[in-house]
């Protein structure tokens, strides 16, 4: 009897042994879940910072970067000028207007003449001829400011199209049509450019630039028709004539430039 006793007794000790362990793994396995969420808890505050601090990097890259384009910015305005003060001498200005004009010439005619509606030659010309306005426009731009060189390119533009318009009414066979638009849109386009030179410079006569603003857009129609009348020699002897003319103009007008504003073309102090 009592051997069974004893044996009960160690049955009992062996399973409250048994519960006492398993209530200490659970115990364990508690503290190790909370161990391992601190650690996790430690772990996202830790990439929450590194977050923040990327954040505030990122801020302060893009203030110096808004800083540094305002930088360029002005430092492109200063060149700009500097083009005209220190190097641009008189010559030096009136030399390149010349050639802009003259560049202008070529490229209107060329334009004008490859005129279809959509043809890949024509694309590249007119292109270009956009673009050369848009560098008169900028050279303009460097003594009267951005307004009188956008003015100046609208001006243009209405040019280029009148003369595309001109040239399509022509190829749809209706040639006294296209005489009669041209002479209406060129008296037109003479009293607007010459309004435009009056208002900007004193010094550039009125009635000398319309005049010359007219000899311009003949010019440039004679060359045109020759070319649509196949008569090349002729076309060639008036594109001569054309690019001559648009020289003598350019100087007209830089001329009255150089008057006005003398103390845009002194070199400055070293």
């Amino acid at each position: 009897m009592a051997k069974k006793s004893n044996l009960t007794i160690v049955i009992a000790f062996a399973v409250l042994a048994g519960l006492v362990v398993a209530y200490l793994g659970f115990l364990a396995s508690q503290w190790l879940a909370s161990a391992s969420l601190e650690q996790s808890q430690m772990e996202a505050a830790a990439l929450r910072a590194k977050l923040d601090q990327t954040q505030s990097n990122l801020i302060d890259i893009r203030s110096k970067t808004d800083k540094l384009s305002s930088q360029v910015t002005e430092l492109r305005e200063q060149v700009t000028q500097a083009r005209l003060d220190v190097n641009g001498t008189a010559d030096a200005y009136q030399s390149r207007f010349h050639d802009l004009l003259q560049e202008h010439d070529f490229l209107l005619i060329s334009s004008v003449r490859r005129y279809d509606g959509s043809s890949e030659s024509f694309n590249a010309s007119y292109a270009a001829l956009l673009l050369n306005i848009e560098e008169v426009a900028d050279h303009l731009s460097l003594v009267y400011g951005k307004d009188a060189g956008d003015r100046f390119a609208v001006l243009w533009k209405l040019k280029t199209n009148n003369f595309i318009k001109y040239s399509n009414t022509v190829k749809s066979g209706d040639r006294a049509g296209a005489d009669v638009a041209f002479a209406s849109d060129a008296a037109s386009y003479q009293e607007q450019s010459g309004s435009f030179w009056a208002k900007l410079n004193p010094y550039i006569n009125t009635g000398e630039i319309k005049a010359s603003i007219g000899e311009h857009l003949y010019s440039v129609k004679k060359a045109v028709d020759y070319w649509e009348a196949k008569d090349y020699p002729s076309y060639f002897a008036a594109l001569h004539d054309s690019y001559t003319q648009i020289g003598d103009y350019a100087d007209v007008v830089v001329v009255g430039i150089i008057r006005q504003h003398p103390e845009k073309f002194q070199p400055k102090a070293a």
